[in-house]
């Protein structure tokens, strides 16, 4: 087996001594620079929001209308922490709204996390989408 190695080692060093290699053509690289395609440069994606516009203007109103609503209407709700918060006040507006304590924290808490949330995620997107 080492003598065919040999053997194979002295072939290959005679194939090489008698061969020379080639030279590359002076305008080589220039050839193959001229095929080669551009590389396509993709403009800036601009995306769409998750909630359009339209939607939050409608949301917005409906915000409005339900608190209209529980301030003017004092006899479909009954006294409660609204009214209890604007006691103290001098509005002539009628604060009544009747709801368990747990109703009222959960929607509490869920306004509180809303809100930082909008505002780290948009903090976060702009970060994201600056090039």
């Amino acid at each position: 087996m080492e003598q065919d190695e040999k053997q194979l080692d002295q072939l290959i060093k005679k194939v090489m001594t008698y061969d020379t290699p080639e030279a590359a053509p002076a305008d080589f690289t220039s050839k193959v620079m001229a095929q080669l395609q551009p590389v396509k440069t993709s403009a800036v994606t601009t995306h769409k929001p998750l909630i359009p516009t339209i939607a939050w203007i409608v949301i917005g109103v409906l915000f409005v209308g339900v608190a209209t609503w529980i301030m003017f209407n004092a006899d479909a709700t009954k006294g409660g922490y609204l009214q209890q918060f604007m006691a103290g006040t001098d509005l002539p507006l009628q604060w009544n709204f009747n709801g368990s304590k747990t109703l009222f924290y959960a929607v509490l808490g869920l306004v509180a996390m809303l809100g930082v949330q909008i505002f780290i995620l948009k903090d976060y997107f702009e970060k994201r989408l600056a090039v």
